[in-house]
């Protein structure tokens, strides 16, 4: 279990650092503490 979580971790940091490569700023607007964005079903567009 140990090693199965493991890989899924570097998989998840090696995906954060392809998007984040690709659009800095959006991320860091979606991790800032006030960012109502991450509470947010998938599916609700962020725009209405």
């Amino acid at each position: 279990m140990h090693i199965e979580a493991m890989g899924d971790a570097q998989v998840t940091a090696e995906l954060f650092h392809i998007l984040f490569d690709k659009d800095e700023t959006e991320i860091h607007n979606a991790l800032k503490s006030n960012s109502k964005e991450s509470t947010l079903p998938a599916n609700l567009k962020t725009n209405i």
